[in-house]
């Protein structure tokens, strides 16, 4: 399927998601752990071995997404480095499964990142589909890091949405991620057909998650 031959809202991505989880009985860390290897195994493909790897994540799903990212890139024996500036106890309650499984695999977390990257991939975990308004801190100050970041000859990969987009009518806010590359699950989501926003969401790869087909029809 082409990226953009069927697109959803946001809420319409959220009813797809709930009948999977709730009606289905498909666990919601299972898609989280469905849609972080999709995004690790496009990665891989971007990336040398010896290039390091820098996941921003945040508190929500989004950001648990980025860390099972993190635990398929160790296992594909890839240099990972998660940026994570939340306690545990306000992590979602999914994204919390992963740090969890992260920690005991002794990934390396840290609150802020240091220095300036260049020569690396980054990976903007950080704010999911369901993000309205503008970034609040420290969001805001993590999306002009990895767009520096950019700047100075990274690539950039954004986990679903970049961070700071609306996903329904592709409106950018007072800070967005630069990616040039979003990785998208399930369906496209609509602001992507809005012109002003393909700066913002760069090439987009469509990854099934394992949401039943009957919800396509």
């Amino acid at each position: 399927m082409k990226p953009f031959e069927r697109c959803v809202s946001p809420e319409q991505m959220r009813r797809v998601d709930a009948w999977a989880i709730h009606t289905v009985g498909i666990p919601g860390v299972v898609l989280m752990e469905n849609a972080g290897r999709a995004v690790a195994e496009r990665v891989k493909k971007k990336t040398r071995h010896h290039v390091p790897v820098y996941i921003f994540c945040g508190k929500g799903n989004n950001g648990g997404d980025g860390l099972v990212v993190a635990r398929w890139l160790r296992q594909f024996c890839i240099s990972v480095q998660v940026v994570l500036p939340f306690l545990p106890h306000e992590l979602s309650a999914d994204a919390r499964v992963q740090y969890d499984i992260a920690k005991r695999l002794k990934i390396p977390i840290t609150k802020k990142m240091t220095g300036f990257l260049s020569k690396c991939v980054v990976v903007d975990a950080l704010l999911g589909t369901g993000f309205r308004g503008n970034p609040r801190p420290p969001y805001h100050r993590l999306i002009h890091a990895i767009n520096s970041a950019r700047d100075r000859g990274a690539y950039v990969l954004a986990v679903d949405i970049p961070s700071g987009l609306d996903g329904t009518s592709g409106k950018p806010s007072s800070a967005t991620v630069r990616a040039q590359e979003t990785v998208t699950f399930q369906f496209a989501k609509t602001g992507f057909k809005n012109p002003k926003a393909k700066k913002y969401v760069g090439r987009v790869t469509v990854a099934d998650i394992g949401i039943p087909s009957a919800t396509r029809s």
